[in-house]
């Protein structure tokens, strides 16, 4: 479980969206490096003091080597603010490095075609506690733009 905090700016114009989340894994075959779950979580726009929309989305993780996980993902997706229903799909992937850094790439759409992808780095600091993400990227939804995100994730 977890929860997003994102500001975001646009033609002079911001707002704030607060969005919990979880992630469970369902099963797990560790011998063959394969995991099931999902996630769903919601969005909270603090501007319209609405729920913006909601989400429940199929994973599966292939640990293809000691480096490199493999992981797909499709779903269902509701943009309450559009009046919108979207199918879902993601593939990513993570290469790990060393111990305390690694490179992460992901392309992901919905079923109007549009496609966005994003790719960066993730180092690994307060032993193993915090992942800190760097990642560029393109939208697919608004103005489809490009945009560069920096994100943290604290474990317990």
């Amino acid at each position: 479980a977890g929860v997003a905090v994102e500001r975001a700016g646009d033609g002079g114009s911001w707002g704030t969206a607060i969005a919990p989340g979880i992630k469970a894994v369902l099963a797990e075959v560790e011998e063959a490096g394969v995991s099931v779950g999902f996630s769903s979580g919601l969005v909270y726009d603090r501007t319209a003091r609405s729920v913006a929309g909601y989400s429940l989305v199929g994973l599966l993780s292939l640990q293809l080597s000691e480096p490199t996980t493999v992981n797909f993902n499709a779903g269902y997706e509701r943009d309450r603010a559009a009046g919108s229903d979207h199918l879902v799909w993601g593939a990513g992937t993570a290469f790990q490095a060393s111990e305390n850094l690694a490179f992460i790439a992901e392309a992901f759409g919905q079923d109007e075609g549009k496609t966005g992808f994003q790719a960066g780095f993730r180092p690994t600091i307060f032993n193993g506690h915090v992942d800190r993400d760097f990642v560029y990227g393109r939208n697919i939804t608004g103005e489809t733009g490009n945009w560069f995100s920096a994100g943290t994730s604290v474990r317990f």
